[in-house]
């Protein structure tokens, strides 16, 4: 009881400041609390240590975690309904010497929109819809962070009719789920037996037609997404730059051969 009553109290304020990402550090005494709402941290009062057991013991059967682990890392999801609204949070837990730390972090659930819904103009619409008749080339997808490149990355690939083409991507996280494309996600179990560029190299061996790499960030990496597009393939990168020309000598460099790298591109 006293558990659920302080997540009701707890979720209630969280979801009427609309934070999305929640931080519980403990002290000796209490648990300092802090919000991020859109990425800006907010401080909130302390919470007592008795009470934040209770609502982690409550938090951990939600999550279906071990209760009595209180210092090896665990990781778990739980959904809640709030004013006829169901969210989904992630809780991490670790322990630290002075008790267990928890995080809790919304997962967004990313609508998923079309080419004719990310404003583009006419004319763009007009050139970026002409790939869907493509057979073979590179389109790189770049802009400052939060400028829509995921959300540009996601319409291209949708774009194309998964029903006459395999299409199929690399990401090291996905921010929605793609009907009808096989997502592969860069984990990190993986880290410690390949690297983005060899994962990416097995995924364009299983004979896909169209390729979505997202971060694609180092030179191995970019240079199997060249070869991939030279051997007969659309491929889609996304890369972090500020405007269309960094962009360009950035992929340059990543290549390292300025033919290799430009040759192919849409």
């Amino acid at each position: 009881f006293f558990g659920y009553k302080a997540a009701y109290e707890i979720f209630t304020d969280v979801n009427w400041r609309r934070a999305n990402s929640i931080m519980f550090s403990p002290t000796s005494e209490y648990y300092n609390v802090d919000y991020y709402v859109d990425g800006a941290q907010l401080k909130q009062p302390t919470i007592p240590r008795d009470q934040m057991e209770f609502f982690i013991h409550f938090l951990k059967d939600l999550a279906d975690l071990d209760v009595n682990e209180k210092r090896k890392p665990q990781k778990g999801k739980f959904k809640i309904r709030q004013d006829k609204e169901n969210t989904e949070w992630e809780v991490a837990t670790a322990g630290s010497t002075a008790g267990e730390q928890i995080r809790l972090k919304q997962i967004m659930q990313q609508k998923i929109a079309r080419l004719t819904e990310i404003g583009l103009m006419p004319r763009q619409y007009e050139q970026l819809n002409k790939m869907r008749k493509l057979k073979q080339g590179l389109f790189i997808v770049t802009g400052p962070k939060k400028t829509g490149v995921t959300t540009t990355f996601y319409a291209l690939l949708q774009n194309h009719d998964a029903f006459l083409n395999s299409i199929g991507t690399l990401e090291r996280r996905l921010s929605a789920e793609l009907p009808n494309i096989t997502q592969n996600v860069f984990t990190l179990s993986d880290t410690g037996t390949t690297t983005y560029a060899k994962k990416l190299e097995a995924i364009v061996r299983m004979g896909l037609d169209i390729v979505g790499i997202a971060d694609c960030e180092n030179a191995e990496t970019a240079q199997v997404a060249c070869a991939a597009a030279k051997d007969g393939k659309i491929v889609y990168v996304t890369l972090k730059a500020d405007n269309v020309l960094r962009a360009l000598g950035k992929w340059m460099k990543l290549v390292g051969d300025r033919n290799l790298a430009t040759e192919n591109l849409l």
